[in-house]
């Protein structure tokens, strides 16, 4: 089978980067004939290595824009850049497409071609979209409304919409073509045997810090009230943004000793494995593949329940603590728990193993397949 995938850029360090290299080079070595077709990627090196078997496009489409203008100029470079996908597209000839992110993809691909069908990746949650909306300014926060409107209308134009998860489809529930396909993990290196007591007492966190939809702030809160009870622990959060200024002024605030920020890692599945424990305070999710990561790793987890993910991941509780979404004191009892009884830390480890293979390659692939199978006849 021919499958095109179409992305914006393919050079941030993302999760939705992060999913395409590991399911595009499973299609690539299995047979199928996948090409990427990037809008623009600036000269950038790419995010991830790819199947050698894979074929990239960048359309370099930046410089090749008609309009300047903001609304005119947007209507100009959209039936310019129409006429660019059609041709482009013809060349390829693939029997599906699937458009990963927000971008013009959307304001052409479902317009054109119609004989080819399309699906469309989404990687965030409906109701935490709203959530974080709700959170901004009066004016910002109209204008992130009007664009996610306008966004949800043209998702309603694909053949289907993968969401993922079962969570996050209720809120889709007028959209005639939802499916539910979760991510797939695959961590690079595999450290889980290592028993979960003999590694460093080392609690770890990663995430962005571009703003605080992470929740850190909450999460050093929360860390401010065991850090003296457990000297001999530390608390690890990897990640780097413009926010990262407000989290350190905030420890040296609160005078914590214990907290580290500690940037990016690029090797952070060496990370998990340092670690006994993993926490997430997130204000919205899609499905939070570091906490998968760090399932895979052998990590019992405490998380808030936000919208959406961790509840369909660890449901009955099981590899962690699902925590009431801003529940703090609930957070650190149970937190405190895990810190305290070594017992329930190993048997919540060894819970881990089955929870995280859900997510393996083996297991989605199928479904994915299956998926382009039901479409292509």
């Amino acid at each position: 089978m021919k499958i095109l995938y179409c992305i914006a850029s393919y050079s941030a360090k993302g999760g939705t980067e992060k999913v395409l290299s590991s399911k595009a080079s499973y299609l690539a070595e299995n047979g199928h004939q996948v090409t990427i077709l990037i809008s623009d990627q600036h000269q950038k090196p790419l995010a991830y290595p790819l199947s050698d078997q894979i074929e990239l496009i960048d359309l370099q489409i930046t410089k090749k824009m008609r309009g300047k203008i903001k609304v005119i100029g947007f209507v100009q470079n959209v039936i310019f850049l129409r006429k660019l996908y059609r041709r482009e597209i013809k060349k390829i000839d693939p029997d599906v497409i699937i458009v990963l992110e927000r971008g013009y993809e959307d304001f052409i691909l479902p317009y054109i071609l119609k004989e080819i069908p399309k699906i469309r990746e989404y990687h965030f949650s409906r109701k935490a979209s709203a959530y974080l909306e709700s959170q901004l300014a009066p004016f910002e926060k109209y204008k992130k409304k009007i664009i996610r409107k306008i966004y949800e209308h043209l998702y309603k134009k694909y053949d289907r919409l993968v969401l993922l998860t079962k969570k996050d489809q209720q809120s889709w529930a007028a959209y005639s073509n939802t499916v539910v396909i979760p991510n797939v993990v695959e961590p690079s290196v595999t450290l889980a045997n290592q028993p979960i007591l003999t590694r460093p007492k080392n609690i770890i966190a990663v995430g962005s810090m571009a703003d605080d939809r992470k929740g850190f702030s909450a999460l050093i809160d929360i860390w401010s009230r065991l850090e003296n009870k457990f000297p001999e622990w530390s608390l690890n959060i990897y990640g780097d943004g413009p926010y990262k200024t407000n989290y350190e002024k905030k420890i040296r605030d609160l005078n914590l000793n214990n907290v580290h920020l500690k940037g990016i890692s690029e090797h952070i599945a060496e990370k998990y494995a340092e670690s006994q424990l993993f926490v997430m305070t997130s204000k919205g999710e899609g499905l939070p593949m570091v906490m998968i990561e760090a399932l895979s790793q052998g990590l019992p987890a405490v998380v808030y329940d936000c919208y959406c993910g961790p509840s369909d991941i660890i449901a009955g509780n099981k590899g962690g603590f699902l925590i009431e979404f801003g529940n703090e004191n609930q957070f650190v009892e149970q937190l405190e728990l895990l810190m305290r009884n070594e017992a329930l830390r190993e048997a919540k480890s060894k819970e881990t193993a089955a929870v995280a293979s859900q997510y393996a390659l083996k297991e989605m692939m199928p479904r994915w397949i299956n998926l382009f199978k039901e479409l292509v006849r």
